[in-house]
């Protein structure tokens, strides 16, 4: 994402045990705290201020993310990209280890590649998987923490924290 500070890429969370038995782990969104079970998220604003999980914020640990697939195999970064919901997935398996964020083809809203069917707007048609789309073309959006004028590339609202706000891609 291109933004006033510059190009910057996505930069993951952390889930964390809230029981410390545990280790913690790297995310992209705060849902794959709450599916995992006994786990807090951590932004990745926060992961920068707080934390020790300064790995997740690297674009080599975010880009070797696994991710997940689709029914008919194809890697998928969530169940929306296969033809279900959030709270659907039976087209769906989640954490495949050979589909990581650097390996997946994404998909497109109208000429844009994007991160989720649920970012197309009215006029535009989501094709799935897009070969130009790679993890580098995704058009992703943003936390943004107003207190301090800080901006976290991120690909969904729910990687932002309480105190940040949803910046859409544009």
């Amino acid at each position: 994402t291109t933004t006033p500070f510059g190009r910057q890429s996505v930069k993951g969370g952390q889930c964390s045990p809230k029981d410390f038995a545990t280790s913690s782990f790297c995310a992209l969104e705060s849902t794959e705290c709450y599916n995992a079970g006994n786990y807090s998220w951590i932004s990745g604003r926060e992961v920068g201020l707080f934390s020790h999980g300064w790995t997740c914020l690297e674009s080599k640990q975010v880009k070797a993310t696994s991710l997940g697939k689709c029914a008919d195999g194809s890697c998928s970064p969530n169940a929306e990209t296969c033809g279900g919901s959030s709270t659907n997935t039976t087209n769906f398996s989640k954490s495949s280890s050979s589909c990581t964020v650097e390996n997946t083809k994404y998909g497109k809203c109208g000429d844009r590649c994007s991160w989720s069917p649920d970012e197309c707007l009215s006029d535009e048609e989501w094709l799935f998987p897009a070969e130009e789309c790679s993890c580098d073309n995704v058009r992703v959006g943003a936390c943004t923490y107003t207190k301090y004028s800080s901006v976290t590339c991120a690909i969904s609202f729910t990687a932002c924290d309480e105190l940040s706000v949803w910046v859409p891609p544009l």
